[in-house]
């Protein structure tokens, strides 16, 4: 329950550091497996978040690029989680 309080925050991290892993034009990492992951509640909350940092996402699959990602973007406001 405590680690949820702190889940924008790492879920950022998690995005930011993945768009410097898998950066690529061509290739996509699955939404589901990804909202797995990362804990989201729905794929619906995952791809807003995506895309609220610049990430691309199209066909079940976000596309990761360093240079896409937004560094001046805040943490997304913390949001219910249902596994709590």
């Amino acid at each position: 329950m405590i680690a949820s309080l702190h889940l924008p925050a790492i879920r950022r991290k998690a995005l930011e550091t993945m768009s410097v892993a898998y950066n690529s034009k061509n290739l996509s990492f699955p939404v589901q497996l990804l909202k797995e992951l990362l804990l989201y509640d729905t794929e619906e909350q995952l791809i807003s978040d995506c895309r609220y940092y610049g990430l691309e996402v199209q066909n079940n699959g976000v596309y990761f690029s360093k240079s896409l990602f937004d560094l001046k973007k805040s943490t997304t406001p913390q949001k219910h989680c249902c596994f709590v």
